[in-house]
């Protein structure tokens, strides 16, 4: 590896943690002056207060990779073309593509840390995260409830709120056996498929669902569930790579919504090489008084008009009303495409590094 290489990947790393901690401690100075008085009242000690901010650092790990590198990008391009550090290493002989491969490596580097964290990190944070709050974390915000749902071997579905690992149970679920004979449970627990609080509905002639019986407990052996049970309870966001695209071969019913979460994945995983290579253009072409702040601010606009673009998408490929595919890489294409559009009709914008 050349010395100039060394040097920029060397003040690559150095500036991508200095700013990662920033960001990150932010995060915890705010997320503490919420609950922090809380968190220190039920723990004796720190550990598991800093287990828990380092779980949540996996679970935004897809929006802090993306944001810091685009800070810090931001910051050394604009320095190198300023400084004209780019113009003597171009001088030198060195083409243009040459000059930014140590930023494209780091990024693809970044991307590969983001899918080995889907991958193996990830799902275990989100469920130890779910341990935590729930016995430390009860004051909770109370949002609407998401549901989740399975299909059974029958064709039958069950409708949950919640399913907690750690009691192998599921909470607040609905067995829809057809539109005229529906079960409610307060739980359900997978291991003995024992139901607690029970409620049937059938439906009268006129037409009404009425409740039929009552009980306290009661077993279901009808139901059972297809393989992988576990894997297709949790919710798609915590499960692993390798889950969904095994899945994405097998389901049928929620084919859309698992291919959904594992492309997107895989979008918010390539993230920092896309933005960087956005970016280029407007930090390396040549202009004697570069607005530096507009260009800054506005790279932050579209970094979060894009992340919350991307999550609407996400919601309209899992849920069918588009496909999976167009939901999650049309904003990637758009984006593309405004790109080469700017640079073909701009002949000095991006098409080289800075000269003077």
């Amino acid at each position: 590896m050349k010395l100039w290489t060394r040097y920029l990947l060397k003040r690559l790393f150095k500036t991508f943690c200095i700013f990662l901690f920033i960001l990150f401690f932010t995060y915890i100075i705010i997320d503490l002056s919420v609950q922090g008085t809380h968190l220190i009242i039920q723990m004796n000690t720190l550990q598991p207060i800093f287990l828990y901010y380092l779980q949540t650092l996996s679970k935004y790990l897809s929006l802090f990779f993306p944001l810091t590198f685009l800070l810090v990008c931001l910051k050394l391009l604009f320095e190198c073309t300023t400084h004209h550090e780019f113009t003597a290493l171009s001088m030198g002989g060195l083409s243009h593509k040459k000059i930014l491969s140590p930023f494209f490596f780091f990024a693809f580097i970044l991307s590969l840390i983001s899918l080995l964290n889907y991958e193996w990190v990830f799902p275990n944070a989100l469920q130890s995260m779910e341990t935590f709050q729930s016995k430390i974390l009860t004051k909770k915000s109370k949002n609407t409830p998401e549901l989740h749902r399975v299909t059974l071997k029958d064709g039958s579905e069950l409708v949950y709120q919640q399913f907690s690992h750690e009691k192998q149970s599921l909470f607040d679920v609905f067995w829809i056996q057809n539109t005229n004979d529906i079960w409610h449970m307060k739980s359900l627990f997978l291991t003995t498929l024992q139901g607690h609080f029970v409620d049937h509905f059938q439906r009268s002639q006129e037409g009404i669902l009425e409740t039929k019986d009552h009980f306290e407990h009661i077993f279901f052996p009808k139901i059972e569930f297809l393989e992988n049970s576990e894997k297709e309870l949790c919710p798609f966001e915590e499960r692993s790579l390798s889950t969904l695209m095994k899945q994405s071969a097998s389901l049928k019913l929620e084919k859309s919504a698992v291919l959904s979460h594992l492309q997107y994945k895989i979008g918010t995983s390539l993230l920092c090489p896309f933005l960087l290579w956005l970016i280029i253009p407007v930090t390396t072409y040549f202009q004697r008084s570069k607005p530096i702040f507009i260009i800054t601010a506005l790279s932050l606009f579209g970094f979060i008009s894009f992340v919350t673009i991307l999550e609407g998408m996400l919601i309209l490929g899992e849920n069918g009303v588009i496909s999976s595919f167009l939901a999650i890489w049309s904003p990637f294409a758009i984006c593309t495409l405004v790109l080469l559009i700017k640079t073909s009709y701009s002949p000095n914008y991006g098409s080289k590094v800075s000269n003077k």
